[in-house]
């Protein structure tokens, strides 16, 4: 069987199981990164925020304490000059000292220091999502009871960023080395784990053309060994339907073979005979008639032999017939039916008690299931009647309605059993074939005491559905 061509390009489109779990991991790993680089930022903005009020604080009290330690003779120009060289050392802020009138005299650390190495300062977009705010204190500058000036703390965010940035770029090198390394092995191994998959597609496309003796090797993956198993069973059981069903072909073709000579016997041995004994009678009676004085008792006597004879070709040609297909079909209902066969069994086999029991049953459930009822019931009694040597045999038929639509057939009688041989036999086999095309089960058990059992079950449509399908 082939693909249609649009399915087959859609199939060559649509991207392969391993592809589509890696990029489901590649998806995966990117919102856990995302939301890492989330939480950095949000602890890393609330970390710098108590850094720089705790650098603030002790900046403001490092001033203060250098600001008391000048004596109170210093005058305000030395003091301003001096300041610079003992807050030179401060840290993490900006320190600007301003003189009395409000101009800058000093800004720490300078420019220079301020920027330091560009190579270790934060980018601007990563500070602006740091987005913090500076604050500022003021230490006022008093010398010989004036104030001669201002100190003024500011808080330096540059510095917590660049930090942040230093520690944040670190963790991301390594996390992306760790994950491109997670990405290499997670693309072997599911190769690994999916190379399976390849052998199954190659076991189906052998199943596909006809090799039904293609087995999968047994992966070590325990739900990819239970799928293999149930490959290899599929395939052992196609196997066996196609060797049956080459079995059956052979014997149907015998039967017809068989069936075929046995008509032509029956043309030859007796339709043949019958004909030749009418062609002889009628001869006898032209010659009679030819004489000079008929005798009428020998024209009665032949024609009476041609009477016995025509009835004898009628009784053959019914008899052929009933082989072939009885002649009462769709003209008698099931039930009439089967007691017409079971007549003709009790006529051709008188020392065997034949019981029909046929319970609430329709006229006709459709030419398929009556024709599968009446041959399964012909070959159940004519098994019976061959080979279980029987006395007595029953037949119950009936509508049951629980629990599905279905007839039930069930045949029992009191002779031998059936053997092996008789229970694989073609007749037996052609009607479990049969049975199972109509989507029913057919068992053969021995009954109890003695005897054989056999019961079939055939589903039916319920009347509503069969006028849905008319």
């Amino acid at each position: 069987m082939r693909l249609p061509r649009g399915s087959a390009l859609r199939l060559r489109r649509t991207p392969s199981l391993r592809l589509r779990l890696l990029l489901t991991f590649v998806s995966l790993n990117l919102l856990a990164g995302a939301v890492a680089c989330a939480v950095m930022i949000w602890n890393a903005r609330e970390a710098t925020r108590v850094e720089m009020r705790a650098s603030l604080e002790i900046a403001e009290r490092f001033v203060k304490e250098t600001v008391s330690r000048f004596g109170p003779s210093t005058s305000g120009g030395a003091m301003l000059s001096n300041l610079p060289l003992h807050l030179n050392l401060v840290r993490h802020v900006r320190i600007a000292i301003l003189d009395n009138a409000g101009d800058l005299k000093v800004m720490l650390p300078d420019a220079r220091e301020a920027h330091g190495d560009e190579d270790d300062q934060a980018p601007l977009w990563f500070a602006r999502l740091l987005s913090m705010s500076t604050e500022s204190r003021y230490v006022p500058v008093v010398a010989e009871g004036r104030r001669v000036g201002t100190v003024v703390i500011m808080g330096e965010p540059g510095d917590e960023a660049a930090e942040v940035w230093q520690d944040f770029s670190t963790l991301a090198v390594v996390a992306v080395c760790i994950n491109i390394l997670i990405f290499i092995l997670f693309y072997f191994t599911m190769g690994r784990i999916l190379n399976p998959l390849t052998s199954f597609s190659d076991g189906l496309k052998d199943l596909e053309h006809g090799h039904y003796r293609s087995r999968l090797p047994r992966p070590s993956i325990r739900e990819m060994a239970a799928i293999a198993d149930r490959f290899n069973a599929l395939g052992t059981a196609l196997e066996e339907a196609r060797q049956e069903n080459g079995r059956l072909y052979h014997a149907l073709i015998h039967l017809q073979d068989e069936e075929r000579k046995q008509i032509a016997a029956d043309l030859h041995n007796e339709f043949g005979q019958c004909l030749f004994a009418i062609k002889a009678n009628a001869s006898s009676i032209e010659a009679l008639q030819a004489g000079a004085e008929p005798a009428r008792a020998d024209v009665a006597e032949r024609a009476r032999s041609i009477l016995s004879i025509t009835e004898r070709l009628q009784g053959l040609n019914r008899s052929l017939l009933k082989k072939l297909r009885p002649s009462a079909f769709g003209h008698a209902s099931l039930a009439e039916l089967l007691d017409d066969l079971m007549k003709d069994f009790r006529r051709h086999h008188q020392g065997i008690a034949f019981v029909l029991n046929a319970g609430p049953l329709r006229r006709s459930y459709g030419e398929a299931i009556d024709l599968s009822v009446y041959r399964c019931v012909q070959e159940g009694l004519t098994n019976s009647v061959r080979h279980a040597m029987a006395q007595a045999i029953e037949v119950r038929v009936g509508d049951d309605a629980i629990p599905a639509q279905a007839l039930r057939i069930e045949i029992r009688d009191d002779g031998q059993g059936l053997g092996s041989a008789d229970l694989n036999g073609f007749g037996l086999r052609s009607m479990r074939e049969r049975v199972r095309s109509l989507g029913g089960d057919c068992l053969i058990e021995g009954a109890k005491p003695i005897g054989t059992r056999l019961l079939i079950t055939l589903p039916h449509a319920t009347d509503s559905m069969r006028e849905e399908v008319a």
